[in-house]
This record gives C-alpha cells, sequence and structure tokens, in this order.
C-alpha cells in the first residue's frame, strides 16, 4: 500500500493589492465612498478607525491607521477597495496628533 504524501503549504509573502486605474472622471465631489466618511480635521476623513486624505495626483485616497499614524495603502475613490499597498516612510503628520 502506497500513500501520498503532500508536505504542507509553504507561507509565502503576503499578496500585493490589484493595481486598477482611477478613471479620470472620478472627483472629490462624485466619489461615492469619500463622501461616506465623517469629516476629521480639515482636509481628513475618517470612519472611526482609519484616517483617509483625498490625493490629488493620482485622484485616489490615501489611507492612514488612526492610531499608529502609518501609512496603510491607497483606496479607490468610489468603492474604498485598496488598491495599491502601503509606502514605506509614510505617516499621518504630527499636528495632527
Amino acid at each position: 500500500m502506497v500513500l501520498s504524501y503532500e508536505p504542507p503549504a509553504e507561507a509565502g509573502p503576503k499578496p500585493k493589492p490589484r493595481k486598477t486605474r482611477v478613471k479620470p472622471e472620478c472627483t472629490k465631489q462624485n466619489a461615492r465612498f469619500w463622501k461616506s466618511l465623517r469629516p476629521w480635521r480639515g482636509k481628513y476623513k475618517t470612519d472611526g478607525k482609519r484616517v483617509y486624505y483625498w490625493d490629488y495626483t493620482h485622484n485616489d485616497i490615501e489611507v492612514f491607521d488612526r492610531k499608529t499614524r502609518q501609512h496603510l495603502g491607497s483606496a479607490h475613490p468610489d468603492t474604498g477597495e485598496m488598491i495599491k499597498g502601503p509606502a514605506k516612510g509614510r505617516e499621518l503628520p504630527k499636528n495632527l496628533g
């Protein structure tokens, strides 16, 4: 009797979020996800756990953790789905403490 043995799958790196292009006509005024957030200290908005900032260069939303102040990536302005991973060294400004 022959038993086939498969070793357990090896742990690999966490897959990066898919990069999807944001439509150029998607602006701050008509972005559904951006409008659903509560205002928080000037240009920033929040949902309670995270802080969001509109990125005019790429027409998407920068996402930060509210407690650790670390950058979590970029979100699609209509769906809120993460489309880019975190940037090293980027964090929420200190004066928003």
